[in-house]
């Protein structure tokens, strides 16, 4: 009977033992879990502000060039401060300006390519440039982005007015710049003029080609 007791006894002492080295066990991986699970919330968090960050510099702060310095200058229309130096961050994330600008000078409108070279001489023209595309929105700007999922294009102002800079930080919505469209019937890299209505999207011409355009039954619209 003492020997069946003492077994008994030695039994549930090393159950006991066991219980308290599983239970320190399982503490000791709940808090290496809960530290692993903040580093990964940190981490998490500072991912989804830099994208915010970004995506906000990217929305509010406009690259403007200026035709009597030939200078860069930024516009932070969120705040309303215009200054010659780059955000301190996110400098070269931003928008560069379209080759062409709309300068409203005594009710006129012009175009300008603008250069920041001193030896080369502003381009001005009274006609919008060919294959440049005009804002959707306003009607007078060139388009400098536009909306992946959203049919248009917009210039800075009115894509900044049009949508909001949480859609592009979380990745709902993607956004692109707008090039200028180019001839897709020469290899010469000209701009184009014309876009074809009748054979997709895909087709342009410019001032030449479309002048050798032999099939008359082809709809062509004027970009």
């Amino acid at each position: 009977m003492t020997r069946m007791y003492r077994s008994f006894r030695s039994r549930r002492e090393q159950g006991r033992l066991m219980w308290k080295i599983q239970a320190r066990r399982q503490k000791r991986n709940a808090a290496r879990h809960a530290i692993v699970a903040t580093k990964l919330q940190c981490w998490w968090r500072v991912v989804s502000a830099r994208l915010l960050f970004i995506a906000k510099v990217r929305h509010h702060v406009e690259v403007i060039p200026n035709l009597v310095e030939r200078k860069l200058y930024y516009c932070n229309h969120n705040t309303g401060e215009c200054t010659w130096t780059p955000p301190r961050h996110g400098s070269n994330v931003l928008h560069a300006p379209q080759d062409y600008i709309v300068v409203n000078e005594n009710n006129r409108v012009y175009f300008v390519k603008w250069s920041m070279s001193p030896n080369e001489a502003h381009l001005r023209m009274w006609n919008k440039p060919s294959g440049y595309r005009r804002c959707t929105k306003c009607l007078q700007n060139i388009a400098l982005l536009e909306c992946i999922d959203v049919p248009g294009f917009f210039c800075f102002r009115c894509f900044r007015a049009s949508f909001d800079d949480h859609d592009f930080a979380r990745g709902t919505k993607q956004q692109r710049r707008v090039s200028p469209v180019s001839c897709t019937l020469c290899s010469q890299g000209r701009t184009a003029s014309w876009h074809c209505l009748s054979n997709g999207p895909g087709l342009a011409a410019c001032s030449l080609c479309f002048t050798r355009i032999e099939n008359v039954d082809m709809k062509w619209l004027r970009i």
